[in-house]
C-alpha cells in the first residue's frame, strides 16, 4: 500500500513539473515575433546603430560625388589637369571623355543640396577649361585626318571661327556614297568636338560643296 502511495506522489509530481515547463509557458505567436523584431530594427536605426542598404548606398554615391568634385577643383588648370600632350587621335579622345565623365560628377552634385555650390564652382571651371581647349582639339584632330588623306590625294582643313567647319576635300566625293561612309566615320568624334558644320569638296577650288550642319552644344556648355 505504502508503495502505490509512492508511485502516486511520484508520478503526481512529474506530471506537474511537465506542465510547469511545457504547458505553463505562453506559445509567442508568429506575428509577435515578427512585430517585436521590427520594432528592435526601427529602434536600432533610429539609433544608428543600423544602416539601411539604401541609406549607405546613397552616402556612399555622395561621398564618390564629392571627392570627384573636391579632386577636379584641387588641380590646376594651367596644366591642364594633367591633360596629354602626345596630340594623338586617341589622347584627343581620353580629354573628351574626361570632360564627360566630369561633366557626369558635376550633374549629380549640382542635385545634391549640400554639394550644389562645389558643383556650381566645378561646372564654371570646367566650362572655362572647355571654352579653352575645344578649338585646339579640333585643330589637332584635323590635322591628324589631313596627315591620313595625304597619302591617299585626300586633305582635311579646318575653318570659320573657333575652328568648327571642318572641310574634306577628296576626287571620290564626286559619288554621294563616298562622302556618305566619310560621313559616318568622322561625325561621331566630329559632334563630341562640337563641330557646327561638315564640308566636302571634290577638289578644293570647286565652287560645289556638299555640307551637313551638325546640332551641337557650345564649347562653354558641359556635357550631358
Amino acid at each position: 500500500m505504502r508503495y502505490f502511495l509512492i508511485l502516486a506522489i511520484t508520478i503526481t509530481f512529474i506530471v506537474g513539473l511537465f506542465y510547469l515547463i511545457y504547458g505553463g509557458r505562453e506559445k509567442i505567436k508568429p506575428e509577435r515575433s515578427f512585430e517585436s523584431f521590427q520594432k528592435a530594427y526601427q529602434d536600432s536605426v533610429r539609433k544608428g546603430l543600423i544602416v539601411p542598404d539604401e541609406i549607405r548606398i546613397e552616402r556612399e554615391q555622395k561621398q564618390a560625388v564629392d571627392t570627384a568634385l573636391s579632386n577636379f577643383l584641387k588641380a590646376n588648370a594651367e596644366t591642364k589637369l594633367n591633360f596629354y600632350d602626345e596630340n594623338s587621335v586617341n589622347e584627343i579622345r581620353k580629354e573628351i571623355l574626361f570632360y564627360q565623365l566630369f561633366a557626369i560628377q558635376i550633374g549629380k552634385g549640382l542635385k545634391i543640396k549640400t554639394l550644389y555650390k562645389k558643383a556650381e564652382k566645378a561646372r564654371l571651371k570646367l566650362s572655362k577649361i572647355q571654352k579653352r581647349r575645344l578649338p585646339i582639339l579640333r585643330k589637332q584632330w584635323v590635322a591628324h585626318l589631313d596627315e591620313d588623306a595625304w597619302i591617299n590625294d585626300g586633305n582635311f582643313y579646318c575653318r570659320g571661327n573657333g575652328n568648327t567647319i571642318l572641310l574634306a576635300v577628296h576626287h571620290g566625293f564626286v559619288l554621294n556614297r563616298n562622302m556618305r561612309d566619310a560621313m559616318k566615320a568622322i561625325e561621331p568624334l566630329a559632334i563630341d568636338l562640337n563641330f557646327k558644320r561638315l564640308e566636302f569638296k571634290s577638289y578644293k577650288e570647286s565652287d560645289e560643296v556638299t555640307s551637313w550642319t551638325l546640332t551641337t552644344k557650345k564649347d562653354s556648355e558641359i556635357w550631358p
